[in-house]
């Protein structure tokens, strides 16, 4: 026997459209789904997606979408958290964070300070942030310090010993 499954949703000043299958709590909804709870993540969300749109990205919690079977309904749940104890073990949260292959040049695009940011980082050339100050300011002595900084970032990573070769036997180094 299949059950359906059901969404947990708080997402603030949403009211869901009159077709949806809802139950309202004091702080958010219970959306039921014509899909069997053991359909494939991605379908689940899907699903509530296609119910109520993009307001599904508005979701307010960090954990994502939890989904349970309808059997698993706590009746005398009326609180979000209520709910999310009552079913305990018997649903599972979904994120709604994409999987790394979803994210196409667009969106890393969209991130290019940050990407910037954790590159100046990593070569040891200090925060971005301090790089822009530095460039905008005409701050010299800031962006002769940046270069320095990277120069023994380099330095450091090509005279660093190389790995020694693991043993084939155990896997660790030799000796």
């Amino acid at each position: 026997m299949s059950y359906d499954a059901v969404a947990l949703l708080r997402i603030p000043e949403w009211e869901p459209p009159e077709e949806a299958d809802v139950r309202e709590l004091d702080d958010g909804v219970l959306l039921f789904l014509d899909l069997p709870f053991e359909s494939e993540d991605d379908d689940l969300l899907d699903a509530v997606e296609q119910v109520i749109g993009d307001a599904l990205y508005e979701q307010e919690d960090d954990r994502g979408v939890l989904f349970f079977p309808d059997a698993a309904e706590p009746a005398d749940a009326d609180e979000y958290e209520a709910v999310v104890a009552a079913v305990g073990d018997a649903g599972r949260w979904v994120s709604l964070d994409a999987p790394i292959e979803a994210v196409g040049p667009e969106a890393l695009l969209g991130n290019a300070d940050e990407l910037m940011g954790h590159l100046f980082e990593a070569m040891g050339a200090g925060s971005a942030d301090d790089i822009v100050r530095a460039m905008r300011d005409g701050d010299q002595d800031a962006l002769k310090l940046a270069q320095i900084r990277m120069a023994g970032a380099l330095e450091r990573a090509v005279q660093a010993p190389p790995p020694e070769p693991a043993d084939e036997t155990d896997g660790k180094p030799k000796k």
